[in-house]
């Protein structure tokens, strides 16, 4: 059976790679976001939600791999 030590070095391990994907997604999707903003058929379109979706995410996503991760509250989720 492994160690408390050992499972807590799993979970960093599985913490540092969330943080990894999560750093690649939102970068790809800011760049995406930048291609729309720019696109001549974009006129109209309001990009805010979807901005605002991807900064919420990547403030999240740091916090992954602290002391307290999200989803470890009282509520056990983090909106």
């Amino acid at each position: 059976m492994p160690t408390q030590e050992e499972i807590n070095d799993g979970q960093q391990k599985i913490n540092g790679e969330l943080c990894r994907v999560d750093w690649r997604l939102t970068e790809a999707l800011k760049q995406v976001l930048a291609v729309l903003a720019a696109s001549p058929g974009n006129a109209g379109v309001d990009l805010t939600p979807l901005s605002t979706a991807i900064d919420k995410a990547e403030e999240i996503g740091a916090k992954v791999a602290d002391i307290k991760p999200p989803g470890c509250g009282p509520l056990g989720r983090t909106t």
